[in-house]
């Protein structure tokens, strides 16, 4: 027996979004990177440079549990700009598998 909490769990729409835009892409659209961080394409040289770069100096280790402090503030100035609401950086976390963004009341 399946209880109702698990029946009334919403699909996970990201992935569907994701294989119409790859049907798109392989119709002759724009390669890009999903919303969703997941790559479609293999990413610009420049990125792929950047990446073996920051390996070759280290940068492998655990950052701060809350996510990398510059790229936070990167995050906070990006919603400020796009829906012109400021939040302040430490409002900001990095995680991994997310599919939702929400804002929790101060």
């Amino acid at each position: 027996m399946i209880s109702d909490l698990v029946k009334n769990i919403e699909p996970f729409y990201v992935m569907d979004i994701l294989e119409r835009a790859k049907q798109l892409e392989s119709e002759g659209g724009t390669s890009s990177i999903s919303r969703s961080g997941n790559l479609i394409s293999i990413p610009p040289e420049e990125v792929c440079s950047a990446a073996v770069r920051w390996i070759e100096e280290g940068y492998t280790k655990y950052t701060s549990s809350l996510g990398i402090d510059e790229l936070r503030q990167s995050i906070a100035e990006d919603y400020s700009r796009t829906y012109g609401v400021e939040v302040g950086y430490e409002r900001v976390i990095i995680t991994l598998g997310s599919s939702r963004h929400f804002c929790l009341p101060c």
